[in-house]
């Protein structure tokens, strides 16, 4: 079943490929841009197509993108065997064209423009499908409409210059924003052997496109990353207030951008509190002396040095020859076991880069201990008496 339309395109030829019927000349598009948006199938998926567009434009012998001759005489778009099935718009756009009210057509009707029933949907940077043939009163939006892809714009039947029920889906570039709906040129949204690249679906699927709509661009965010509460650059602070982005000097007003209500960032007074040399818009805790940029980072589970973590990178030696790191406030343990364990214990506390070692704990001493002991007892007694019969004397013990 086959729309007859007698309209003809602009005459131009760019494109030359080899097909199955020898060297095929393909319509020129010059300008023409990749639709802004790929297109999803209009209808249900898998439905047949019962004529695609003739690149052999009105020549007598039909040629469709696989260099058949799925087509029929000057046929500028697809038709698909569809009856009283929902038609969905292939890409989001702005409604450029609409007509309704049209019952059943007839080979040669001019109801709306033999389209019948339609709708051409303007998809921007001169992209544009139209949808023809569709029932009355099944939901066709109206004139200036706004729609995102796989919207429902109405039903397929059998309106306008029609010699049966079918969706005419049909893919135009370089279509005048602010012209006419059937401006530019009619297009082949399929690539093959007898089409110009590229394909104008989502997933051409070898032919049989999917209803996936294309992904939708990512939001702009107007405010670049900033938030309501805001942050400091230098002393400016800057935020994001109704989408649009703000700043405010200040130092111009005699203070410092810093930490204020509610997580948020402000312009607060330059005052050092504590008297630690940080004024509070830069000092973490105001209230403490010992806390400030640049103060030295301890082993306590407080962010000295206002970096925004507590006990960063802070190691220490134990052992002799092992390390320990610091915690949550506390030494964890050596990494090397220490060879008196467990009568050894680390060095006394921790600053950073001090170093620790094993000493004997308090009241502890073991077997190898006494042994140390009468061992250096003896080398002492043996020097005494060495040196006692140097000087002729008895040695005494």
């Amino acid at each position: 079943m086959r729309k007859v339309d007698a309209r003809k395109e602009p005459s131009g030829f760019a494109w030359l490929r080899w097909g199955s019927l020898g060297l095929v000349l393909l319509p020129a598009a010059a300008g023409a841009a990749e639709p802004a948006n790929a297109y999803r199938w209009p209808t249900e998926y898998g439905a047949p197509v019962t004529a695609h567009l003739d690149h052999n434009r009105g020549s007598g012998s039909p040629l469709d993108w696989l260099c058949g001759d799925n087509s029929y005489s000057g046929h500028k778009g697809t038709d698909i065997g569809v009856y009283h099935r929902p038609v969905h718009a292939a890409a989001g756009g702005t409604v450029k064209k609409s007509a309704d009210g049209y019952g059943d057509g007839y080979l040669g009707s001019t109801d709306g423009g033999g389209f019948g029933n339609h709708v051409a949907l303007w998809h921007g940077d001169g992209n544009e499908t139209i949808y023809g043939h569709l029932l009355a009163g099944s939901g066709i939006p109206a004139m200036g409409a706004t729609v995102v892809c796989a919207d429902p714009i109405g039903t397929s039947g059998n309106s306008g210059s029609s010699t049966g029920p079918h969706l005419h889906f049909e893919t135009r570039i370089n279509v005048d924003e602010f012209g006419s709906y059937y401006s530019g040129t009619a297009t082949d949204p399929y690539d093959g052997p007898c089409s110009a690249p590229p394909t104008y679906w989502v997933d051409q699927n070898g032919g049989t496109p999917v209803t996936t709509c294309a992904a939708a661009a990512p939001p702009v965010d107007p405010c670049g990353g900033l938030t309501a509460e805001g942050s400091c650059d230098g002393d400016t602070r800057r935020w994001c207030d109704g989408g649009a982005p703000r700043d405010a000097d200040c130092a111009a007003e005699g203070m410092v951008c810093g930490p204020a209500a509610a997580g948020s960032v402000g312009c607060i007074p330059a005052v050092d509190a504590d008297a630690d040399g940080a004024p509070a818009g830069a000092d973490c805790d105001d209230g403490d002396p010992e806390v400030h940029p640049g103060a030295t980072e301890t082993c306590d589970g407080v962010d000295n040095d206002c970096s925004g973590g507590a006990d960063e990178g802070l190691l220490r030696a134990c052992c002799g020859t092992g390390l320990q790191a610091c915690g949550a406030g506390a030494w964890g343990d050596c990494d090397v076991a220490c060879v008196d364990a467990p009568e050894l214990e680390p060095a006394a506390t921790g600053e950073p880069g001090m170093v620790g070692g094993c000493r004997a704990a308090p009241g502890r001493t073991g077997g190898a201990g006494w042994l140390g002991v009468l061992l250096l007892a003896g080398t002492v007694l043996g020097a005494g008496a060495r040196a006692a019969r140097r000087r002729g004397r008895p040695a005494t013990g």
